[in-house]
């Protein structure tokens, strides 16, 4: 672990491992990013389980080398794993699954759900809960149309349903969890159930995973089950500004949903 840290400020990792052990008796490294990555992945290879924990997702980036031309090609050789939870039983599920599992896993937390708390069911307050890698979840049933989302643009999700259905427009909310591998499965199900698409995301427009969710929707048998091309909801395409006013223009909003599936359901505001 990277400077853990007793105040919870950056990441959240450390502070649910408990106390340091005899068998364990320092989780604490130096900041050196670079090493800290190397180190890991070398752990790894040796059957060891490290967690490899940035403060923030911008931090890694100072790691960047190690984790795209190191870890990269292990992911490739190993079919490494991308997650990206939203809820509370996300987060603790697949962190379970990810530090079980015997290949490279990256882990996306997404700072803005650092102080936000979510129920938990009793089955996931078990020792034993465990969420598996590559399954997405219907978090809202729904039938006029289908939203995929990941990490935050979940909740985004879920309130625009709210406000959707106060006008009969009902629909399906999908949460991914994993972006790598894609549940297809569940996603094309759906759609071909709604006959409708919209993705949402936080980051850019240019080869988000939106993209990639439409492009494989679009080559497949559901493409013929369409009524409406799928549209992307996404962050617009400027580095993310630190004045709030500008970061609410720059990052999707309920509106921006409500928006889209009412444009792709061809309903008028």
């Amino acid at each position: 672990l990277e400077e853990v840290n007793p105040h919870l400020r950056g990441g959240r990792v450390e502070n649910h491992l408990g106390k340091p052990t005899p068998s364990s008796p320092d989780r604490d490294s130096n900041l050196d990013l670079p090493v800290l990555s190397s180190r890991a992945q070398h752990d790894k290879r040796a059957g060891l389980r490290p967690v490899c924990e940035f403060m923030t997702f911008n931090f890694a980036m100072q790691a960047i080398d190690q984790i795209i031309n190191s870890a990269a090609k292990t992911f490739y050789m190993s079919a490494g794993k991308v997650i990206s939870p939203y809820s509370s039983e996300d987060h603790k599920g697949l962190l379970k699954a990810a530090i079980r599992d015997p290949d490279p896993v990256v882990f996306l937390e997404n700072e803005i759900l650092y102080g936000a708390q979510y129920p938990m069911s009793d089955e996931a307050l078990s020792k034993d809960f465990i969420i598996p890698i590559g399954k997405a979840k219907i978090e809202r049933p729904g039938n006029h149309l289908t939203v995929v989302a990941h990490s935050r643009a979940v909740e985004l999700s879920l309130e625009a349903a709210k406000e959707l259905s106060r006008v009969g427009i009902d629909i399906e909310v999908i949460n991914l969890r994993t972006l790598r591998p894609l549940d297809e499965q569940t996603i094309t199900k759906s759609v071909v159930k709604t006959k409708h698409l919209v993705t949402v995301e936080q980051g850019w427009p240019n080869s988000g995973i939106g993209s990639e969710i439409c492009a494989r929707i679009i080559e497949s048998e559901a493409f013929y089950h369409l009524d409406a091309p799928p549209v992307r909801v996404t962050g617009v395409d400027v580095p993310m500004p630190y004045t709030k006013s500008l970061e609410i223009i720059a990052l999707p909003q309920v509106s921006d949903i409500v928006g889209a599936v009412k444009k792709v359901l061809g309903v008028k505001s």
